[in-house]
Parts: C-alpha cells; sequence; structure tokens
C-alpha cells in the first residue's frame, strides 16, 4: 500500500462557468458521506425566479439560496445561472450550516419526503423536479430543457430509499 492509497479523494473539479460541467450531476464524498449536487435549479414565484443549489446529504435535501432573478424582461439580468453554479461551487464540501446560512435557504428531511418526481424537458417543457412531502410538494424547474434526469434519477435511487420517478414531457394533464 502507497501514500497515495491513503490520501483523500479530492472535491470534483466543477467548472461552473463550463456548460457542460453545470449539466453533470455531481457526486462527492464527504466526512464519509455522499452528498450529490445538483444545479441550475429554480423555484418560481410571481415576480421573481428564485435560485437555488441542490445538496442532496444522506439525511436531508439542502436547497441553498443562489439568487433570484425578475420575471421581467427589462429587469432580468445575464449569469445568473453561472453565478448560481459558482455558489454551489464554493459550498460543495462546506458543512450543512454554511449551506442554510442564508435566510432564503432550506432543507427538507429526508425522513419527511415520500417521493422524488423528475421530468425530462421538451421543446415546450423545462424539466421539473418535485420533493413531494405529505405536508408540501417543493417544485424546481431546470433552465436546460435538455438536463438529462436519468443521472440524476440514477443517483438519487442510490442515495435514498423512496421513490424516484421518472416521465417524459406530457402535454395532457
Amino acid at each position: 500500500m502507497t501514500d497515495a492509497d491513503n490520501e483523500p479523494e479530492p472535491a470534483a473539479d466543477v467548472d461552473p462557468d463550463e456548460d457542460v460541467a453545470r449539466r453533470t450531476v455531481v457526486v462527492t464524498d464527504r466526512n464519509g458521506q455522499q452528498r450529490i449536487w445538483a444545479t441550475g435549479w429554480y423555484r418560481v414565484r410571481p415576480e421573481t425566479f428564485v435560485h437555488h443549489e441542490l445538496f442532496f446529504d444522506p439525511d436531508q435535501i439542502n436547497c441553498t439560496y443562489a439568487e433570484q432573478s425578475f420575471k421581467s424582461f427589462l429587469l432580468r439580468r445575464d449569469g445568473r445561472n453561472r453565478e448560481a453554479a459558482r455558489i454551489g461551487r464554493a459550498l460543495l464540501d462546506e458543512p450543512t450550516d454554511e449551506l442554510l446560512a442564508h435566510e432564503r435557504s432550506f432543507a427538507i428531511s429526508i425522513e419527511d419526503v415520500e417521493e422524488i418526481r423528475l421530468r425530462a424537458g421538451s421543446l415546450l417543457f423545462k424539466p421539473k423536479l418535485v420533493i413531494a412531502t405529505a405536508d408540501r410538494d417543493v417544485e424546481f424547474y431546470h433552465k436546460d430543457r435538455s438536463q438529462d434526469m436519468g443521472s440524476l434519477a440514477d443517483a438519487l435511487r442510490t442515495q435514498y430509499d423512496v421513490d424516484v420517478v421518472e416521465s417524459s414531457p406530457s402535454i395532457l394533464p
């Protein structure tokens, strides 16, 4: 056994400025536990899009506030997804309290999660991630219509013992 075998694995090397890197689900080992990072997700509010970096830890899902942008084209700014990815990369190896430091960040205990639903994107629909609990459904949309939902679904199935349901977009309700 060499010294190289005893060294910890380096943090995932992700350049948030590369589109390909932002489409890749990052799995890292943090203190012997797996953390999954998914970037590019946002929630829709009446006047804004609220961007979150999603960190899937074994015991909870951390929804880290990354910034917001306005729906109005006059107030919208470019680069918001790159900036959110930079925030996510900076926080990838941080403890949970750092992920939730912002007042608009929140966590969902995995014990409360009944189902995780993933809908692939299409020409008409953006990819959608729904975290269903007994009390509410938390919906996120992805900025990239061609986002690969299969790799995220596979990683979540490995991480959690909850139903992870994949679907294709449909124009029917």
